[in-house]
């Protein structure tokens, strides 16, 4: 399986709106997303999504980059606004147990 990876740095004084709508957007996503921030950057945020398919990721990228879609409104919260957004998809190469 193949993970996606959305990564920008939201306006700090946005931060608790920026969270409420987060939690709301993630609770319609099936559990197969997870939101994490930066340890040593604070308002640093990276999602990972659980990609089953290839269409998972577009659909991603195009959620986020199209005008009037539910995501697209998460760029009000981000510094920089939607330039600042980087999305990747990265390919399962290697597991090792450590």
């Amino acid at each position: 399986m193949n993970v996606g990876f959305v990564e920008y740095k939201i306006d700090p004084e946005r931060r608790e709106a920026y969270l409420k709508t987060m939690k709301r957007l993630l609770a319609d996503c099936g559990g197969n997303v997870t939101l994490y921030e930066g340890a040593d950057q604070p308002n640093l945020f990276v999602e990972t999504w659980s990609l089953t398919c290839p269409e998972d990721f577009e659909r991603i990228k195009r959620d986020r980059l199209t005008a009037g879609s539910e995501w697209e409104r998460m760029t009000d919260f981000i510094v920089g606004g939607k330039d600042k957004i980087h999305i990747w998809e990265f390919i399962h190469v290697l597991d090792a147990k450590c």
